[in-house]
């Protein structure tokens, strides 16, 4: 391997890096920690070559994965400590040069508020931001990200952690960024959040699994606001049912259709609250009105239905 030359080792390097941290299957099971170290502060402790190379390739240094476990956060001599920026995130900002970045969060054991203020300061080159984060500290951690300017943003994936039957996750009053005009992926896992937010505006693929759903009205406003919309997924409950109805408990008062005359994809997943629910997926299809669609996808949907 030594007698490899810098550009296949790079071009190896490259694909390592691009290697998925995690397989999330949520909420079956926890969010998991995010691997740590890094791939390409790994590479960097094999030799000097490759510390060298590593440490010079930019392209290697533009997926961020940013957490700590448990066991460091209690080795941390004080809060102080806690609150100090991240040395791993201000190496990777300068080697990753000016790369588009790509980034992940756990906030479970680090400063949202420190975190955020150090990514933000090259927040013109995020390309996708994914966070975890506890359900009650959501509302925090949007709340620091409401006045970033993001305006080569694709990409948001927001999961909040499973919570314990009963509670509900919290309603954000922030929106999400000051700017994000080019983001068009959207997926929200347990999270709540006023529904008029601005990034939920001319998307292309949309994730929804929520509790707290909207009612028809704000639901058909959402989908009016990303004409474009062409794949969606749909993680419904017994909630969602309730409010989502098309009728509106008098037969001969039907609320409109909800059109997304753009779709092509649609994959539906009903999470039930109990053995009991019943609820017709045929009742759910008769909302929507989808003029263009190629797919549709079923998952954990019972024969009665």
């Amino acid at each position: 391997i030594n007698q490899l030359p810098n550009e296949l080792l790079t071009l190896i390097f490259s694909f390592g890096s691009q290697l998925p941290h995690f397989e999330l299957r949520y909420p079956l099971s926890p969010v998991p920690p995010i691997r740590s170290p890094t791939f390409a502060e790994t590479m960097m402790k094999t030799c000097r070559r490759w510390r060298q190379l590593v440490k010079h390739t930019p392209s290697l240094w533009t997926n961020l994965s940013i957490s700590r476990s448990r066991s460091d956060l209690d080795r941390l001599p004080s809060v102080a400590d806690f609150q100090k920026p991240m040395s791993s995130i201000t190496s990777a900002l300068q080697r990753s040069s000016n790369l588009p970045l790509d980034i992940t969060i756990d906030f479970t054991h680090i400063s949202s508020k420190t975190t955020i203020r150090q990514l933000s300061s090259e927040s013109e080159r995020w390309r996708s931001l994914s966070i975890f984060v506890q359900t009650q500290n959501l509302p925090a951690i949007l709340s620091h990200l409401k006045d970033v300017h993001a305006p080569e943003l694709q990409t948001l994936k927001i999961t909040a952690h499973k919570f314990h039957d009963g509670d509900l996750p919290h309603i954000s009053p922030h929106g999400f960024f000051k700017s994000s005009p080019r983001l068009s992926t959207v997926s929200l896992n347990r999270v709540g959040l006023r529904w008029s937010a601005s990034p939920l505006r001319g998307l292309t693929t949309l994730e929804l699994c929520f509790v707290i759903w909207p009612n028809h009205t704000d639901f058909q406003n959402l989908f009016s606001n990303s004409p474009e919309l062409q794949n969606l997924k749909l993680h419904f409950d017994t909630h969602a049912f309730a409010r989502l109805d098309r009728g509106s408990g008098n037969s001969s008062m039907m609320r409109p259709l909800i059109k997304i005359p753009c779709l092509r994809t649609l994959e539906l997943r009903f999470i039930y609250h109990d053995s009991s629910s019943t609820h017709n997926v045929i009742h759910l299809l008769q909302i929507f009105s989808l003029p263009t669609l190629e797919e549709l996808t079923f998952k954990d949907f019972g024969t009665a239905e």
